[in-house]
């Protein structure tokens, strides 16, 4: 469960403000060979003072660089072909705040959906012992869902 808290605490690791910034759309998910693989480990992501620039590490994927604009346009981006290998993100996102609340909700409501499936699994693999858990389990899952809660409260009001 932490480790679910851990990773929410990274993918929104990158939203201060209402402008873009580079671990923000690092974190951002495409896929890639099936599987949806964050932005970061495909790409490199620099900001200068117009625009975030994203630079694809290896070119063997073709439509890569497409996927990827076609990603963070999905996400409320304004993302733009720059290159062959760069894809560019306009810095500033003022008339995007509701946008960026709506991610950030987003990915706590998945959060809490993860700590729910982990108490589910403990429960199933726990059949036997299920009254001696429960209460505990309970109050974890509880803890866990309101630190996230709390975090994502305490996000929204920052930007």
């Amino acid at each position: 469960m932490g480790k679910t808290l851990d990773a929410l605490h990274q993918q929104l690791l990158g939203v201060r403000s209402s402008q873009v910034n580079p671990s923000l759309v690092g974190s951002i998910k495409v896929d890639y060979n099936g599987r949806p693989t964050p932005i970061g480990h495909l790409a490199t992501a620099t900001r200068n003072k117009t625009n975030v620039s994203i630079t694809i590490y290896e070119e063997e994927d073709k439509g890569l660089l497409s996927r990827i604009e076609k990603t963070l346009k999905g996400a409320g981006l304004n993302a733009y072909k720059f290159s062959k290998d760069t894809v560019c993100v306009a810095v500033e996102q003022y008339g995007h705040k509701p946008d960026i609340i709506l991610h950030i909700k987003k990915a706590g409501e998945e959060a809490k959906v993860a700590i729910r499936n982990i108490r589910k699994t403990v429960r199933q693999k726990n059949k036997q012992d299920l009254s001696a858990i429960d209460k505990p389990l309970e109050k974890m899952t509880g803890e866990f869902i309101k630190e996230i809660e709390e975090f994502v409260k305490r996000k929204i009001n920052s930007i």
